[in-house]
């Protein structure tokens, strides 16, 4: 019985709560820009894969609009130093390199169109973070390093952490839990525009806060702008770059990525090359070459693709992969960071979409489209694994769904992008 009455109580305070995020919901955009304004030296944080670093470059590139006096520097991963460029963001002034799961980092500082790694080696990360203003921890699935922050004394730390651990903050987003139904580029966003500070920073536990996130969306007005914008522009391109790469000049390629991090998260390859082989005439009567594109350690893979009557462009860097992206009529790719880095060069993209919940990782550009599995495969003889279910979700499309939808992006001409 008192395990009945304690089950009560909590489920009450739970609606009670939601009842008062749900009249707390006023976006707190001007409120954050006035509180934030003054601090000069701040750290932006995001690690992951780099469709995790790409999808999150909303939110880096709101810093100047939420710390106009700051100097920004980003932490995380290698890969950072790849992907962004000083001069298209010339308010970063210095990448802290973090290894996974590493407690130790090292400068990097502009140097041109590139980054420089500064002298003295890897520091410890504590030492690396005192004297900073302010740090915005955009890893909301984890709060490992606000307690790095706290122990090198940031004097303002904005993130996302359950109730309970709230405290970690003085500014703190509603708490979503694992894997909410909200795309991975808007997290953030809403993680700036929602952060609150005082006591009020307890009262967002997961319940509440699921309870009212369509409503939080629909009322963001930084996912307003950016769900307009699909994800920044990260360099200046050079058309003569691309045609050097692909030998085709802006507008007369398009590019088809059938690859992924594994066989059971993409379309058979067998369909894309029956779908290359089917629009061949078409594409050529438009002026147009097909170019199948991939890492460099999927060769195998894209030949079955390609066979000897297609192109297969391997880019042995991410500047050269953002310049072929950019110069193409249309990407065709499966749910991977392929169709991300095509939403920073506004590069229309279809995406075939498997498993993949497409309200978190779903294509962002405003020109995307998508095909995904109609149907949901669950068998008689009994569940299926995740990954035999993604395979089935695969396989459940046809190269007529994904033709039809690739056809009208085909044949309209690429318009100047800014």
């Amino acid at each position: 019985m008192a395990k009945n009455m304690a089950k009560n109580l909590a489920n009450r305070l739970a609606n009670s709560l939601a009842r008062d995020i749900t009249k707390d919901l006023a976006s707190r955009l001007d409120e954050n820009c006035a509180a934030w304004k003054s601090q000069s030296k701040v750290a932006w944080l995001r690690s992951g894969a780099l469709g995790d670093l790409v999808v999150g470059l909303a939110s880096l590139a709101e810093m100047p609009r939420f710390f106009p006096r700051a100097k920004v520097t980003v932490i995380g991963p290698p890969l950072w130093t790849e992907l962004l460029d000083p001069e298209a963001m010339p308010f970063i002034e210095q990448i802290i390199v973090v290894t996974r799961k590493s407690t130790r980092g090292r400068c990097y500082h502009a140097h041109g169109t590139g980054w420089i790694a500064a002298e003295g080696g890897e520091q410890d990360l504590v030492e690396l973070m005192r004297g900073f203003d302010a740090l915005v921890n955009t890893n909301t699935d984890s709060y490992r390093y606000g307690f790095v922050a706290l122990r090198a004394g940031v004097k303002l730390r904005i993130g996302s952490a359950p109730c309970e651990m709230a405290w970690l903050y003085h500014y703190n987003a509603p708490y979503l839990g694992k894997d909410p139904l909200i795309h991975e580029r808007d997290w953030p966003l809403v993680l700036l525009e929602y952060a609150t500070p005082g006591w009020r920073r307890f009262m967002r536990s997961t319940a509440s806060s699921r309870v009212v996130l369509a409503k939080l969306l629909d009322s963001s007005r930084l996912v307003r702008e950016w769900r307009k914008q699909g994800l920044p522009n990260l360099r200046h391109y050079s058309e003569q770059r691309a045609k050097s790469l692909t030998g085709h000049g802006y507008d007369k390629y398009i590019l088809v990525n059938p690859t992924s991090s594994r066989r059971e998260k993409a379309w058979p390859a067998d369909r894309v090359r029956e779908l290359l082989l089917d629009l061949r005439a078409e594409v050529q009567s438009l002026g147009l070459v097909p170019l199948v594109i991939g890492a460099l350690k999927e060769t195998e893979w894209l030949r079955e693709v390609a066979g000897a009557e297609f192109q297969i462009m391997q880019p042995e860097n991410l500047r050269d992969l953002q310049e072929v992206v950019r110069g193409a009529r249309v990407l065709l790719t499966n749910v991977s960071s392929m169709q991300f880095i095509a939403a920073t060069t506004q590069t229309p993209t279809l995406t075939v979409v498997g498993r993949s919940k497409s309200e978190i990782w779903g294509p962002v550009g405003f020109k995307d489209r998508m095909v995904r599995a109609a149907r949901t495969n669950s068998t008689e003889e009994g569940p299926l694994s995740i990954f035999e279910d993604e395979a089935r979700m695969y396989q459940s499309i046809t190269v007529e769904e994904v033709k039809q939808a690739l056809l009208p992006m085909i044949r309209q001409p690429l318009n100047a992008r800014d």
